[in-house]
């Protein structure tokens, strides 16, 4: 059987995430907003998210962040058949491949009606938070669910 990859790009509902990110960094480093956007930014592009920043350069518990910043209003979010008619017809094995958590993933497919059709999440916590686009997460990744990567 093929494999199919869902790689999302996060969806962060109405909270902006960069203010989210910021009012954190500004609770706990004791940043003004400028340094603090300045600061997020930086780690984004060094490191591929800013949890990893946060992580090797200041005493952030990595889970505590995960669940502030995916703390959001999804409200605003509808099912959404016509992706859900499109994932089923792709007879292959799905997976989420997120820099995200699986609590967001959860909330996520579950708005958009689409949780049930997923053979399994692969998150940030699962790499030990080497984020994508690094080879390793993939290959852990490959590794965990047993794909063989020609194959897919």
């Amino acid at each position: 059987m093929k494999t199919a990859w869902l790689i999302n790009d996060e969806y962060w509902g109405k909270k902006d995430s960069d203010k989210d990110f910021i009012d954190l960094k500004i609770k706990n480093l004791n940043l003004d907003l400028k340094k603090a956007k300045e600061l997020q930014t930086n780690y984004f592009h060094k490191y591929n998210t800013s949890l990893n920043g946060l992580l090797i350069h200041h005493d952030v518990k990595a889970a505590e962040f995960l669940e502030y910043v995916h703390d959001i209003d999804l409200e605003f979010m509808e099912k959404d058949l016509v992706l859900r008619e499109e994932l089923l017809k792709l007879n292959a094995k799905k997976f989420v491949f997120t820099n995200g958590s699986h609590d967001h993933v959860k909330n996520i497919t579950k708005c958009l009606g689409i949780d049930d059709l997923f053979d399994g999440v692969f998150d940030i916590t699962d790499c030990n938070f080497i984020p994508k686009p690094s080879l390793d997460p993939y290959k852990i990744l490959i590794k965990k669910f047993n794909i063989n990567p020609t194959g897919a």
